[in-house]
């Protein structure tokens, strides 16, 4: 349990599930764009690397061709025309290049051979010939021998090792899944627990809703997978090492993003707030307090029914036993209207009755919200819905005197054990003030002997001081002082 509890190892586990999950989508990423037609046959025989690099060479040729087109070149143009020229001498790099107009060889570093079989690129480029700007073909491709050690042989030798070592990359690749994956199990079993709390704890973020962080989740997620998708295309314009950092980062952003979902699921799995902690969920919880509290409407109304059924019921017989009467009245004998007289004086009666004992409820309750809690309504032969309210009303003026007594006694045993400390005190405070005035009295010849007597003094009449403020404001707390301007 303490294990489950321990803030630190859930916030390391987490980082090393997302760390594991990481370096696998590199592996991953790796081995793919190993095996992948990242530049046609060249990535695949020599390296996927080799379709950056020839991009590079490009633009380097295509500015080669543009200062070979200067009349006249300054210094710094004769210099990267020749530091260019030695880059990409036959001698230096194994990447073929020529460029042909009109089918004719203009310049580069070896003429291809369309016989031997071998892969090109190829380019469109403009060069200058005889002040003429023509259009041409620049085309790329690369010595299957590899004589040169340079980036292309290295490319090389990397995917070969790749290879050459497939299963042992495929091992560890499957290896830190499996790590990752016992960390994120980790983190399932000890979220929800907290130290010094009981049961299932919900951090604020679990407590978040759940559909919005669903779609936030997959509106990240989506992004870092176009992004990762992209980095294929974005590949030429970066770095090999600025390729894996990028591609390590949209992993780690992925594998973070799929272990926050994974853990927030089972917290909420387990303090059973899946539906509920929702937007979805809760405007269904308020339909259903909304749905509650009509029902309790329609009980309330069902439960009052008996009072005012009756009423209402005598109401209804008393204006039809009316109306009647005063259609009929010359035609009714004096019997009827006799016991419409009767009928009438009874409501009036009934009336003035519930009238009186309303009365009697208000002023009741008037009493107590004055402060008069001991008053009681007298309740006999009260209508039964005044009785109930008159006896709740009485109970509740109880309740009242109950507390404001023990709001007394509290206070009267604080103003009294204000004024037993402070009496015990004055007692031994004399005898110190005493004894200091005696000792100033006496004749001392030691100097620091009279210091120390009158630190005494002054600390003794400032406790006496204190021990006087003490008593003014107990009494001051109980209302027992007069004030005066």
């Amino acid at each position: 349990m303490k294990i489950k509890q321990n803030l630190f190892l859930k916030v390391l586990a987490f980082l090393l599930a997302v760390i594991l999950f990481a370096l696998m989508g590199v592996m991953v990423y790796y081995q793919a764009a190993n095996f992948d037609v990242l530049w046609d046959d060249y990535g695949i025989t020599y390296g996927y690397n080799n379709r950056r690099m020839c991009w590079q060479a490009y633009q380097d040729i295509q500015e080669l061709l543009n200062r070979y087109g200067l009349s006249n070149p300054d210094a710094y143009a004769r210099g990267r025309i020749q530091k260019l020229e030695s880059a990409y001498a036959a001698d230096n790099t194994n990447l073929r290049w020529e460029v042909r107009c009109d089918g004719e060889f203009l310049y580069g570093n070896a003429v291809f051979d369309p016989m031997s079989g071998l892969d090109t690129i190829g380019y469109s480029v403009t060069v200058a010939v005889e002040e003429r700007k023509l259009p041409a073909e620049l085309v790329l491709w690369l010595d299957p021998e590899l004589p040169v050690s340079d980036d292309y042989r290295t490319q090389s030798m990397i995917l070969k090792a790749a290879r050459t070592h497939r299963a042992e990359m495929a091992a560890v690749t499957v290896g830190w899944a499996l790590l990752g994956i016992l960390c994120t199990v980790f983190l399932c079993v000890a979220c929800g627990h907290k130290k010094g709390k009981e049961g299932i704890y919900l951090n604020w973020f679990h407590r978040l809703p759940g559909d919005l962080l669903l779609a936030v989740w997959f509106l990240v997620g989506a992004l870092q997978c176009v992004a990762l998708v992209d980095l294929s295309d974005f590949r030429i314009r970066i770095t090999f090492e600025e390729e894996m950092v990028l591609t390590a980062l949209c992993a780690a952003g992925l594998a973070a993003l799929a272990a926050s979902l994974v853990v927030t699921f089972v917290a909420r799995c387990k303090g059973r707030t899946v539906l509920r902690n929702t937007v979805i969920g809760w405007m269904l919880s308020r339909l259903w307090k909304l749905f509650k509290w009509l029902w309790r409407m329609c009980r309330a109304a069902v439960a009052a029914v008996p009072l005012i059924w009756k009423t209402a019921l005598m109401s209804g017989v008393y204006l039809l036993y009316s109306l009647i009467l005063c259609a009929n009245i010359r035609w009714v004998g004096a019997f009827w209207v006799v016991v419409w007289l009767i009928l009438t004086a009874q409501t009036a009666a009934y009336i003035c009755w519930w009238a009186y004992h309303w009365k009697k409820v208000r002023k009741g309750t008037h009493e107590i919200i004055r402060g008069n809690v001991g008053y009681q309504i007298n309740s006999g032969r009260m209508p039964s819905d005044l009785k109930n309210h008159a006896n709740e009303l009485n109970n509740l003026g109880q309740a009242i005197g109950v507390a404001v007594e023990e709001r007394i006694k509290s206070e009267r045993f604080k103003a009294e054990l204000i004024t037993n400390v402070s009496h015990d005190l004055k007692t031994p405070l004399t005898s110190i003030i005493s004894y200091v005035d005696l000792l100033k009295k006496e004749d001392i010849e030691n100097p620091q002997a009279r210091e120390y007597i009158e630190v005494l003094d002054r600390k003794s009449q400032r406790l006496k001081k204190l021990t006087e403020d003490l008593v003014e404001a107990s009494k001051a707390a109980t209302g027992a002082m007069s004030v005066s301007r």
